[in-house]
């Protein structure tokens, strides 16, 4: 896999995990923070550890994803 595809895998990952935990209207949003976990894909499941916090109105997060070497990459368009 490509530094790219792994880049748009972590993305999506990160998508995933902030819109499972995102809360119902009127609660706060506890998303920000270190989130650890495993992207299953086809053969493989790869240890991602991604980083999120709220930077004024938007979000900045970064991923890394160790059997890659791929380390603090940053997130776009949170």
């Amino acid at each position: 896999m490509s530094r790219m595809q792994s880049c748009g895998l972590g993305i999506a990952a990160v998508r995933l995990v902030v819109a499972a935990s995102s809360p119902a209207t009127g609660q706060e949003c506890a998303a920000g923070g270190h989130w650890k976990g495993t992207i299953e894909i086809p053969g493989a499941s790869l240890e991602v550890d991604v980083e999120l916090a709220e930077a004024g109105e938007d979000w900045a997060g970064t991923i890394s994803i160790p059997v890659q070497n791929a380390v603090d990459l940053p997130l776009t368009a949170i």
